[in-house]
């Protein structure tokens, strides 16, 4: 089943205002920008922009599956501010949906977690291409898609 995103937008954005800060926080995007969890508001669903993590253009960008289990475990947020795997790496890494890495615009192959959270199972799009250290190893594999 698709559901479009002018469907999806009309019931997730209603929902976000009602989520704490801590769950809003987005990532910084742009030429050697190295996010980190704790990174400052930079979009909004009041703003008309994307909120990291929703889906594979507006994707977490980390640097390295290391780095994104970690978002995973540690900097991702449910509704109620809690993180189900408490900062173990394996166990988010495990919630790493098996073949559902999708590619997006940037030609970066972006996973999809899906974090089991007090309100129901929550989907994460996590690009572990965010740096320049993996975008060059990606694109060194295959090239950007034109």
């Amino acid at each position: 089943m698709r559901i479009s995103a002018g469907a999806l937008a009309a019931v997730v954005l209603p929902l976000i205002s009602l989520l704490p800060a801590c769950v809003k926080t987005v990532q910084p995007v742009g030429p050697g920008t190295a996010p980190t969890p704790s990174a400052p508001p930079a979009a909004s669903p009041e703003s008309g922009t994307s909120v990291a993590g929703l889906d594979r253009e507006s994707a977490v960008l980390r640097c390295g599956p290391r780095d994104s289990y970690a978002y995973v475990a540690s900097g991702f947020r449910c509704a109620d501010g809690t993180n189900p795997f408490a900062g173990v790496l394996r166990d988010a890494a495990r919630s790493r949906l098996r073949g559902g890495a999708v590619r997006n615009s940037r030609g970066h192959m972006v996973d999809i977690y899906v974090v089991p959270c007090p309100e129901g199972p929550r989907r994460v799009y996590v690009d572990m291409y965010g740096c320049p250290e993996y975008e060059r190893k990606l694109f060194r594999a295959s090239p950007p898609p034109k």
